[in-house]
């Protein structure tokens, strides 16, 4: 399997008044933009109470120009912000740390 192929995947799960459930997963860096292979996809999923939405606008292609997460309340807010930093760790690591 070559580097490209290969994918790191985590998933965690924030609780508070409410449960939220995030997945990050991507190649790594992979040097260049999207035809050297590297992609990276970021999850959220409501697993009680969140009161989480979204919305994406788009313009005559398929490809989104504006993608709105939305959540009411103190402890989605919390759980939001804690799931984003997260995520973005996962991220920028490349799949070396499942911590």
């Amino acid at each position: 399997m070559t580097r490209a192929e290969e994918a790191f995947r985590y998933t965690k799960t924030f609780e508070d008044f409410c449960s939220l459930k995030v997945q990050a997963m991507g190649s790594g860096p992979q040097g260049g933009d999207t035809g050297h292979g590297g992609w990276a996809v970021v999850s959220f999923e409501d697993l009680g109470s969140t009161n989480i939405n979204a919305s994406i606008e788009r313009e005559h292609s398929d490809r989104a120009n504006k993608i709105t997460i939305r959540v009411g309340g103190d402890a989605e807010v919390a759980v939001l912000a804690d799931a984003l930093e997260w995520a973005a760790r996962r991220l920028r690591e490349g799949g070396g740390s499942t911590v």
